[in-house]
């Protein structure tokens, strides 16, 4: 059971990564065999009437198409790598962009203080605070405040 469970998930941890380049590489497969099928019927066709005047530029045209193809498979997934590595940060409430919600959280800083960094980090505003506290502390104290 447990053995499906992580075959499953990695089969779809694998999908939802590559999807992209594995329908890409099946499609590139099966133009790559439709054009190899329809040269072959072709030469078999032109064998059959004794006329092998366009056999020599029916190598061309297949070759020439081979070569389109692959050159568009590798235009098509060329941004593949990049898209994947340069992702968009998530939006999160301690992202330095957003100047209201770490004001709120965090101390007021100098803005011309040149120890942070200009890109920020998302945990700068939890080290910053005075007290962390957990959900349970914010339960217990107002749990003491209803009292």
């Amino acid at each position: 059971m447990m053995n499906q469970l992580f075959r499953l998930t990695f089969i779809t941890f694998v999908w939802k990564k590559y999807k992209q380049l594995i329908v890409s590489t099946l499609i590139l497969i099966l133009l790559l065999w439709i054009v190899e099928q329809v040269q072959q019927d072709f030469v078999a066709y032109s064998q059959l009437n004794s006329d092998t005047s366009y056999l020599a530029l029916s190598f061309i045209v297949k070759w020439a198409v081979f070569t389109l193809l692959c050159v568009g498979f590798v235009v098509v997934n060329l941004s593949f790598g990049k898209s994947t590595l340069q992702k968009k940060p998530a939006k999160s409430f301690f992202n330095h962009k957003n100047k209201e919600a770490v004001g709120s959280v965090s101390p007021k800083k100098d803005q011309n203080d040149e120890s942070s960094p200009e890109t920020g980090d998302p945990f700068d505003a939890i080290r910053n605070k005075s007290q962390l506290r957990s959900k349970a502390d914010l339960l217990l104290k107002k749990e003491s405040s209803k009292k």
